[in-house]
């Protein structure tokens, strides 16, 4: 089966080495304690809760100074 999608990896594939980001996300927090069935985060390990303004700071700083192809920044909650 593989065999036959190999085409469509090669296709769709990338070299992140050699491509800018023009769209970054950032999670702000992950303090959702609801387990509701279908949503990743009831089986995620990760720690739960928001992020501090020294290090959204941080990483607004360092988009700005590293990837200068960032046209767009959004930010989301993932539970």
């Amino acid at each position: 089966m593989i065999g036959k999608l190999k085409p469509y990896f090669e296709y769709y594939s990338f070299d992140p080495s050699k491509t800018e980001p023009s769209y970054i996300l950032i999670e702000l927090t992950g303090g959702c304690t609801l387990e509701c069935p279908y949503c990743p985060r009831t089986y995620s390990k990760r720690k739960r809760g928001n992020m501090n303004d020294d290090m959204f700071r941080s990483i607004i700083d360092n988009i700005v100074k590293h990837y200068p192809s960032v046209k767009e920044v959004g930010f989301h909650g993932f539970g």
